[in-house]
C-alpha cells in the first residue's frame, strides 16, 4: 500500500530545503544590504522543510495531542516568513 501522506510530506520537505539552498546561493549575487535578508530566508525555509520531514516520519501528527511542539515550530516559521516578506518589501522601497 502506498503511503501518500509520507510521500507528500517528504516531497514538500525536500521542496522547502531546495528553496533554502537556492536562497542561500542567490545571496552572493546581491548587494550587501540584501545579504541578511537572504540568509534569514534560507534558515526559515530550511527549518520549515525540516519540520515537514519530521512530520512525515513522526508517529504523531502536528494537530494531534503530543504534536504541539511541531505545530509551534510550523507557526513560528510561517510568522517568520511573513516578517521576512515585510522586510523584503521595506528593503525594496
Amino acid at each position: 500500500m502506498i503511503d501518500y501522506y509520507l510521500i507528500f510530506n517528504v516531497t514538500e520537505g525536500l521542496f522547502w530545503i531546495v528553496l533554502a539552498v537556492c536562497a542561500y546561493r542567490y545571496r552572493h549575487t546581491l548587494p550587501r544590504i540584501h545579504l541578511r535578508y537572504w540568509e534569514s530566508l534560507a534558515v526559515i525555509l530550511f527549518m520549515f522543510g525540516l519540520s515537514d520531514l519530521i512530520e512525515a516520519y513522526s508517529p504523531i501528527g502536528f494537530l494531534e495531542p503530543g504534536g504541539e511542539w511541531l505545530f509551534a515550530v510550523k507557526i513560528l516559521c510561517v510568522v517568520w516568513m511573513i516578517v521576512a516578506g515585510i522586510q523584503y518589501f521595506r528593503i525594496r522601497i
